[in-house]
Order: C-alpha cells, then structure tokens, then sequence
C-alpha cells in the first residue's frame, strides 16, 4: 500500500511540473516542436524500458498501436501545447484532453458515441467556462 502511493505522489509530482515545464519551454521553442522533441523522447525511453524488461507489443498491433499514439500525442498534445501559447496551462488541460480524447476514442472505435458523452461533454465544458 505505501509502495502504491509513493508511486502514485511521484507520477503525480511529474505529470504537475510537465505542464510548468511546457510552459517555461513554449518561451524559447515553437509549439509543435516542443511536442515533438518532448514525444521523441519519452518515446527513446519507454522502448528502452520495454526492451530491458523483454516484452513486445502483442503480435498484429504493432501498426495499430503507432497509428493510435501518433492520433493521440499529434492531434491532441500537438494543440495542447499550441493552446498554451495563448492561455494557462492548467485550463488548457482542462479543456482540450477530455474533449479530444474521446473524440478518438470515438473515431478508433473504442467508444461508441452516445448523447449521454455529448452531454457530459457540454456540461463539463459549461462548468469550465463558469469557472473561468
């Protein structure tokens, strides 16, 4: 249990500083670009991590996979950190992650869009621009 939540405070202190990290990075290098090099990165180190634990991607969905997270980190971190350009980062993450990312999930298939999502979405949206 305390093994948990310490992984749990340190995922949680590094995905808060990402977006400060983001921000201070937005002053010296264009958006798409910080993205980018942010992804190329991440993505050195997990398949590094993979290998060194011996696993794979299952067998047939390796394509599908890459197409997948090219979608999710191009279309909506791609805007994410263009978006951060022009308002603050904790609202940019508010609104755009859970709209975009249901968007493809809905568009791969994952979820089948229904009038109780659009809902939550416009509530949700409603919500933030009161808060805001």
């Amino acid at each position: 249990m305390v093994r948990n939540l310490a992984f749990f405070a340190v995922m949680s202190l590094i995905w808060g500083l990402t977006w400060a990290a983001i921000k201070l990075g937005l002053d010296d290098v264009p958006p798409l670009l910080l993205a980018a090099a942010r992804y190329l990165l991440t993505a050195a180190l997990l398949a590094t991590a993979v290998r060194g634990a011996g696993a794979a991607f299952a067998h047939g969905r390796t394509g599908r996979t890459i197409i997948s997270a090219l979608l999710v980190n191009t279309s909506t971190y791609g805007l994410l950190f263009w978006g951060m350009q022009h308002v603050p980062s904790g609202l940019v993450n508010l609104a755009l992650i859970p709209i975009l990312l249901f968007a493809i999930a809905a568009f791969t298939g994952e979820e089948r869009p229904t009038w109780r999502h659009a809902s939550a979405l416009a509530i949700g949206s409603i919500g933030l621009v009161g808060l805001f």
